[in-house]
């Protein structure tokens, strides 16, 4: 993700794996908030046990969305907080790439 976001010209940062712990992955989106416009999460996106990105969106703003009409990556989200955006992508490699060429 974070060499597709540079090769389209963003000045993106590469932030690390969180455990599957909402609180670390809560801790690393909110300290990337303080320093980017949009953070983009890849996997957590569904609806598993462990699948903490809506309910950390939910706590740091408003979801926008959750699922969109593609195939694969159908899980995707995205939330606002404040003028900030948080966008969920699907955690498999192609749906994430798909989501991300063609959205």
């Amino acid at each position: 993700m974070t060499s597709a976001l540079i090769k389209d010209g963003c000045d993106a940062k590469y932030k690390g794996i969180s455990k599957d712990n909402e609180e670390e992955l809560f801790t690393l989106v909110k300290e990337s908030l303080e320093e980017s416009d949009i953070v983009f999460i890849s996997g957590g996106s569904s609806a598993g046990n462990r699948d903490f990105t809506i309910n950390i969106m939910e706590r740091l703003g408003e979801v926008l969305f959750h699922g969109i009409a593609i195939k694969p990556g159908k899980p995707t989200l995205m939330a606002k907080v404040g003028e900030k955006f948080i966008v969920g992508l699907p955690g498999h490699p192609l749906s994430c790439a798909v989501v991300y060429r063609f959205s």
